[in-house]
Order: structure tokens, then C-alpha cells, then sequence
């Protein structure tokens, strides 16, 4: 369990993003709503707020959660209110060892302690989500703007027992793991008993939730944000029922220790689960001059969760219903060639906003060697930023977005499968297509470009944004076929929010997958479409999402 601890071998993993990063973070308000409400003005526009006023205002929204692991020993951290009934996010590390827990709120001198359940558990970013029966409860939005290197900030938590403890640093990094994990690193003290208590702006918003220091260094502290949270906490209300304690505490975890843990413990760098190698498997290898078709695998459980502990044993790949051998078995995040695709047509300009902020998400997902480009359109498609690594750079790309004309969403997505065919250096290649769904300009049929995606082995998601002359409709059908037949995802999102949630799970979704290649039995080069499916073994209800095929052609797969 890592509860607020330590791990220096993990900031060799980090990459330094840009000192303005866009992670999405809280406005403030009075978060009356149980879900999120529209973007607020710009946060950096509002005086700092006193630090006493930081603490009167918001203490009473970290709750103390208290975790009963035996019979004789409790363990205590914290956790931030995120709606008016009752939905607590904390720590993934929290959870874990935990028979029972209670979250207690304190306002003013009353205490009152709740039995709390939980709905939802993901150890890769840390978070976790409780639920308490309670109503009318003061909580923090989970909402978007910018994290600046440099500005001030607040923790609020109970550091070693200490309830409502505040203290004070500054934001001092923003880090992106290999996995595209992403982490605020700040200067506040944070101890032990602090994991899941609020990071705060200086003008009042919830930046994230704290999860763990560098032991071997003064002020290293980490903290997950608040974008990360919020697909947590809207993952949770979607699902039924709640899971069951005790939550077993991982094997890559150090053991649980609270609230006095002894010196010199400290967490232990996650490793890949057993069974899952990065290099190809013992089950035979590729020959000499023969083809590998290479697969980008989801796999889902039946509440629509990832499953990402799945061994090469689980797997049957199928071609044309012939079992294949696989060659190639991977579980880990490797290197993206990253294609966004931007609808610019007039139709967008109401929708630009959230076009702006997922598409910052993206960019500021890569870490080297990934690369990305950027293709705007309207009625043309331009490529206003070729292939490169420089967050700096793709940005600026970014900025170039200017709502009008026409659309040629069509043109602009062949455009962008031949730049990835020709000009890309990883293996995995992935378009993303932020976009209206509408198209008045492109030569090019829907069938023909499914079947040129299906050719490429690009994997595509797309997003259908509500556009102002729609009255209520996004185009779905060219979106859906196109992510399909690539193992991708097409989502219709309703509102600011929910479009940034989604995109937090694309970017997820591409960094959680396992890599399958195998040699097809079939060699022959005859340009006909194969069928592939690919069936998780001995496990009821979970599903494997992939690409449908490809057509056998000579030059590649």
C-alpha cells in the first residue's frame, strides 16, 4: 500500500510536459448539481484568496476516512466531497487491505461518520470513488482550466492523524509517465494520512488529490488531477451496485502501514502482470520472411470496465475462424504515432471550446518517442503541424483553430491514413477525429475510406460534437463504421464536460491495450479481406475490442 509514499525510481520514468499544461482541473462553486455543471470563466482572472479564507471555506469538503485492515489496527487517510449526495474520491492505495471504511465529515465542532462503500477502484491512476448516504452536502466541481508551473497552492488532509491540517508550496512541475499517467507535482508538505486530501489553487479551485512523495527529497510531492478524478467519479455513477471490501492489496504495493508507517518503506514500482512480457513470447517467433499482422486489443468486463491483467494464455485470435498462433504478446505502453484530426467548419464554432481543451488533453499526453501531427479542416484539409515530438510546437498547431467554411471530414481523415502510412516511425498508429460527424465537400465515399483505414491498420477514435445547426443530432453512422472497423471508439458527447471525460478515456484506452501479432496460416498475398476476431478464454462476459480485418496485400499489414 502506498499511502502517501515514496518511489525515486519512478521520476526516471517521467518526462517534463510544458510549463503551461493543460490538465483539467475544478472551477469553484457551490456544487449543487450531482453532476458537473458548464465551464466557468477563466479562474485566472479571479483574486487570490487568503489562505484562512482557503481553509473556511473548504475543510469542510475533505472528509477523514478511517479503514478498518484487522481487528486491531485502523488505518486513516482522507478524501475530497465531489457531489451534494454523497460520491467521495480518494486514493486507489486507500482502498486497498480495507475490510470496512468510514468516512467522517466534520463541520465546525459536529462529527459525523458515515459507513462508506465503494464504487469504483482503478490502481493505474490511483483513484478510487466512496459512497456515503448522505444529502445536501458541500462539495468541490470537478471542472477545466489550466495548471501553471509556478502558481500557489494549498493541501488540505490529515497528515499522520492531524485533521484538517492545511499547508502551503506551489506548483513546481507537471509529469506524464511512460503510460501516459499524469501527476501535478507541488512543494506543499504532505505526509503520511494525507493521500486523497485536496490540492487547492490559490483562487479556490480543486487542482487534484494527493497520492504520494519522494521520501529522499524535501518538497517532491504528487498529487493526481482533477481530470483524472473526475472520469473516476462519472465512471462511478454510471454503474450499478458498488464492489466489495476488502479490496486485496497488490502484490507491487509495499505492506500497509498507518497512520506511523516505519522509515525507509516505500512503494514498489509497478511491473507488468505476470505472464505479460514486452518482448515476444515463448510460443514461437516470427520466420524469416514471414507476415505478422499486428492487433491493438481493449478487452471490457460486462460493467464496461478495462481488464488489464490478462495473461497470452486468455487469448484465441481468430482469422477467417481459423485459430491462429500468436507470436508477438505485449502489455505495455509503447510508442504512438498520433494523428488529431479537427473539425474547423463554422458548424464547430460553439463547440470550440471543448474542441480546445480535448485536444490539449492529447497533446499533452505524449511522451517521447511518441509523435504526433495535426490536420485541421473546413473545406479543405490542412496539415498544420507535421510529425514531431515538441509539446511546444503542437501546440502552436493547436492554436491555429479558426471556426469556418464548409467540412471535408471525409478528405481530411484519408489525408491523415496516408500520413500516417508514409510518414510514421512507430508501430502503432492512432487518429483521433474531433468533429461535427457532417460532411458537404469530400470526393471520397464512407466504404471506400473504412476500407482504406481497414488497409493502413490504423486504430481510430472519434468524437460527434453537437454542432449549433444540428437541432439535437451528430451524424453517428460514418463515426461508428469508421472506429469499428479499426478497433477504435466513436462518442457522442453531450456537453463540455462530458466531451473532456471521453477524451481522458481515448487517451487511457490507447495507452492500456495489449499489443497481439501473429502470422497468419493463409500467407498468400491476394488481396482479399480477412476476417479477425479475437475471444477472451474463461471469461464470461468480457469483451475483446479489435480491428475486423484487413485485406492481404503485398505491401504490409
Amino acid at each position: 500500500m502506498r499511502q502517501c509514499e515514496t518511489d525515486s525510481r519512478r521520476l526516471a520514468r517521467f518526462s517534463m510536459v510544458l510549463s503551461i499544461a493543460v490538465l483539467l482541473v475544478g472551477f469553484p462553486s457551490d456544487c449543487q448539481n450531482p453532476t458537473p455543471t458548464r465551464l466557468g470563466p477563466s479562474a485566472q482572472d479571479a483574486p487570490e484568496i487568503p489562505a484562512e479564507a482557503i481553509f473556511s471555506r473548504f475543510a469542510d469538503r475533505v472528509v477523514i476516512l478511517r479503514c478498518d485492515v484487522t481487528s486491531e489496527d485502523l488505518k486513516q487517510a482522507s478524501g475530497v466531497l465531489v457531489s451534494v449526495d454523497g460520491f467521495i474520491g480518494t486514493n486507489a492505495h486507500v482502498a486497498e487491505g480495507c475490510r470496512s471504511m468510514t468516512a467522517t465529515l466534520i463541520s465546525g465542532n459536529s462529527r459525523h461518520p458515515y459507513e462508506a462503500v465503494l464504487k469504483y477502484y482503478d490502481k493505474k491512476t490511483d483513484t478510487a470513488v466512496l459512497k456515503i448516504e448522505a444529502k445536501d452536502l458541500g462539495c468541490f466541481d470537478l471542472l477545466a482550466r489550466a495548471v501553471r508551473i509556478g502558481e500557489r497552492v494549498y493541501t488540505i488532509g490529515n497528515p499522520r492523524g492531524l485533521e484538517q491540517s492545511i499547508s502551503e508550496g506551489i506548483v513546481s512541475g507537471l509529469r506524464t509517465e511512460e503510460d501516459g499517467t499524469l501527476w501535478i507535482q507541488h512543494s506543499a508538505p504532505i505526509s503520511p494520512g494525507s493521500s486523497g486530501g485536496a490540492l487547492i489553487s490559490s483562487r479556490g479551485e480543486l487542482l487534484g488529490i494527493n497520492s504520494w512523495f519522494w521520501r529522499e527529497s524535501q518538497g517532491l510531492n504528487f498529487a493526481v488531477p482533477t481530470s483524472t478524478l473526475r472520469v473516476a467519479y462519472e465512471t462511478a455513477r454510471a454503474l450499478p451496485g458498488s464492489l466489495k471490501f476488502p479490496v486485496p492489496r497488490s502484490p507491487d504495493q509495499a505492506e500497509v502501514v498507518s497512520p506511523h508507517p516505519p522509515p525507509g518503506d516505500r512503494i514498489v514500482p509497478k511491473q507488468p502482470p505476470s505472464g505479460v512480457s514486452g518482448t515476444p513470447s515463448g510460443h514461437g517467433s516470427p520466420r524469416s520472411g514471414e507476415s505478422l499482422v499486428r492487433l491493438n486489443v481493449t478487452v471490457m468486463d460486462r460493467s464496461g470496465r478495462r481488464v488489464t491483467d490478462l495473461s497470452q494464455e486468455a487469448f484465441t485470435v481468430m482469422e477467417g475462424g481459423v485459430p491462429q498462433e500468436i507470436k508477438v504478446f505485449k502489455h505495455e505502453s509503447v510508442p504512438v504515432s498520433l494523428g488529431l484530426i479537427i473539425d474547423n467548419s463554422a458548424g464547430m464554432r460553439e463547440q470550440r471550446p471543448a474542441v480546445e481543451s480535448s485536444a490539449f488533453l492529447f497533446v499533452h499526453s505524449l511522451t517521447p518517442p511518441d509523435e504526433a501531427f495535426i490536420v485541421n479542416y473546413n473545406d479543405q484539409a490542412f496539415l498544420d503541424k507535421d510529425f514531431t515530438s515538441d509539446v511546444n510546437e503542437l501546440q502552436e498547431g493547436l492554436s491555429r483553430i479558426d471556426s469556418r467554411g464548409g467540412t471535408a471530414m471525409r478528405e481530411a481523415v484519408r489525408m491523415s491514413i496516408d500520413h500516417l502510412r508514409e510518414r510514421a516511425r512507430q508501430d502503432k498508429k492512432v487518429l483521433v477525429l474531433l468533429t461535427g460527424g457532417d460532411d458537404d465537400s469530400s470526393l471520397i465515399s464512407i466504404n471506400n475510406l473504412t476500407k482504406s483505414a481497414q488497409d493502413s491498420g490504423v486504430l481510430m477514435y472519434a468524437m460527434g460534437l453537437l454542432s449549433g445547426g444540428k437541432k439535437g443530432k451528430v451524424n453517428k453512422r460514418p463515426l461508428e463504421a469508421l472506429a469499428e472497423a479499426t478497433g477504435g471508439a466513436a462518442y457522442f458527447p453531450k456537453g463540455s464536460a462530458e466531451v473532456e471525460r471521453r477524451a481522458a478515456e481515448i487517451v487511457r484506452d490507447i495507452r492500456d491495450q495489449y499489443t497481439i501479432a501473429y502470422a497468419p496460416t493463409d500467407q498468400h498475398q491476394d488481396g482479399s479481406f480477412r476476417k479477425i476476431s479475437v475471444v477472451v478464454k474463461g471469461s464470461a462476459g468480457m469483451v475483446a475490442r479489435t480491428r475486423r480485418g484487413y485485406y492481404a496485400v503485398a505491401r504490409g499489414q
